[in-house]
């Protein structure tokens, strides 16, 4: 019993390594450095100030607050021109989340 169960998690797993390597062989060459540019870039932005990124992103599409601990410290978003938003959250007067959404046409 203890050796048929064994034997089952044994194959249950290498079943999962197996599927998970077939997905990720799914998506385009292109897709990993495009992942990492965009998210060292949006790395960048945080501890960064409303005023220092609203300096050099312009004018957010929208302003809004966000629940944090009790408050409600702000909460920017942009829309890029390729259809993508940004969303920069803030607490104590820094950048401290940033999301960046992008959704197929």
């Amino acid at each position: 019993m203890k050796r048929s169960m064994g034997l089952f998690g044994l194959a249950l797993t290498l079943a999962v390594c197996v599927l998970v390597s077939i997905a990720v062989a799914e998506f385009p060459g292109q897709l990993i450095p495009a992942e990492k540019s965009i998210g060292t870039w949006l790395n960048s932005l945080k501890g960064r100030s409303m005023a220092q990124i609203e300096a050099d992103l312009g004018s957010p599409a929208e302003k809004a607050t966000w629940s944090f601990r009790g408050s409600n410290p702000p909460l920017l978003r942009y829309k890029t021109p390729g259809g993508a938003k940004i969303e920069i959250y803030f607490a104590e007067g820094t950048a401290v989340y940033l999301s960046y959404q992008l959704m197929s046409q």
